[in-house]
C-alpha cells in the first residue's frame, strides 16, 4: 500500500491568496517536486501569501491618522465655537479607536517574526539531518531572512505609528486643558471687573451715607425746634410746652424697640449661617 501526504487548509475567504499560490505551484511539476522534498517550502509559500498584508493594513491606518491629524490641527484655538466643533468627544473617540487598532499590531507582528525564527532553526535542523543539500538550505534561509527583514520593517512602522497617535492624543488633551484654563481666566477676569464695579458702587454709597450723616444732626435739631413744643416768642427766651414729655414718651420706647428688632434680626441671621451648630459650643461638639 502506497502512502501519500495531503494538505488540509481552512481559508477565510474563497480563492484566497494562499490557495491561488498553492494551485499555481501544483500545476508546475518542478515546483511541486521541490515542495514535496522540503516541507518548509509549503510553509514559506503560505506565509509569503499573508506576511506582506501588513503593508496595506499599515498604509490604511496611516492615511486615517493623517486625516484626523489634519482635522485636529485645523482647529482655531481662539475661536471657541470652532474649537468645540473640532476638539470634542467624537474626535477623542475616533483617536481612541485608531489607537486600539494600532496597539494590537506590534504583538501580532512579533508572533510572525517568532514563527520565521522557528522556521530558520528548523531549516538548519533539517539540513543537519541531511534531508537536503546546502544549496536548498541556503535558498530557504535567504527567503526566510528576506521575509523577516520586511516584517521587522512593518513592526517598526507600527510602533512609530502608535507613538505618533499617542503624541496627537496628548496634544488634544493639552489643548482641551489649555482651553479650559483660558475660559476660567476669562471668567475670573469678568468676576474681577464686577468686583471693581461693586467696590465703586460701595464707595458711592459710602459718600452718600457720609453726606446723610453730615446733615443728619442739623436736620434733627431743625426738626426738634420746628415742633410746636418750643416757642421762641419775641425775646431771647425759649419757652418749652408743658406736654413736651409726650414726645419723649413716644420717641424713647420707639427707639428702644427699633434697636431690639435690629439685634434680633442680626442674631437670627447668625443662627442661619453655615457652620452654626444650634448654639452648641466647640467643646460640646468635640465631645460628640
Amino acid at each position: 500500500m502506497e502512502l501519500s501526504s495531503f494538505l488540509l487548509m481552512l481559508n477565510p475567504v474563497p480563492r484566497s491568496k494562499a490557495e491561488k499560490k498553492i494551485s499555481l505551484n501544483a500545476e508546475n511539476p518542478n515546483s511541486w517536486d521541490k515542495i514535496d522534498r522540503n516541507p518548509l517550502r509549503l510553509d514559506l509559500l503560505v506565509l509569503s501569501a499573508y506576511a506582506d498584508n501588513w503593508r496595506s493594513a499599515l498604509a490604511d491606518l496611516t492615511d486615517i491618522f493623517h486625516q484626523q491629524r489634519r482635522f485636529i490641527l485645523a482647529a482655531k484655538f481662539d475661536n471657541v465655537k470652532d474649537f468645540q466643533e473640532t476638539i470634542n468627544f467624537t474626535t477623542m473617540s475616533k483617536l481612541q479607536a485608531l489607537e486600539e487598532k494600532v496597539q494590537v499590531m506590534p504583538s501580532m507582528i512579533r508572533s510572525t517574526i517568532a514563527l520565521l525564527d522557528h522556521m530558520l532553526s528548523l531549516n538548519e535542523a533539517l539540513f543537519e539531518r541531511e534531508l537536503y543539500d546546502d544549496s536548498e538550505r541556503e535558498e530557504i534561509s535567504q527567503a526566510l531572512n528576506a521575509m523577516r527583514m520586511r516584517v521587522e520593517g512593518y513592526l517598526a512602522t507600527s510602533i512609530a505609528l502608535e507613538t505618533r497617535i499617542n503624541g496627537i492624543f496628548k496634544l488634544v488633551l493639552n489643548a482641551m486643558i489649555l482651553r479650559t484654563q483660558t475660559t476660567t481666566a476669562d471668567i475670573n477676569h469678568h468676576a474681577l471687573d464686577l468686583t471693581k464695579e461693586s467696590v465703586q458702587d460701595n464707595s458711592v454709597l459710602k459718600l452718600a451715607t457720609l453726606a446723610t450723616l453730615f446733615y443728619l444732626p442739623g436736620s434733627f435739631v431743625a426738626g426738634i425746634f420746628g415742633m410746636n413744643y418750643f416757642d421762641f416768642g419775641d425775646g431771647a427766651k425759649i419757652e418749652i410746652a408743658s406736654n413736651f414729655w409726650i414726645y419723649l414718651a413716644v420717641t424713647i420706647p420707639l427707639t428702644i424697640l427699633t434697636g431690639m428688632a435690629w439685634w434680633l434680626a442680626v442674631r437670627h441671621q447668625k443662627h442661619k449661617a453655615p457652620g452654626h451648630h444650634s448654639g452648641r459650643s466647640s467643646s460640646e461638639w468635640e465631645k460628640v
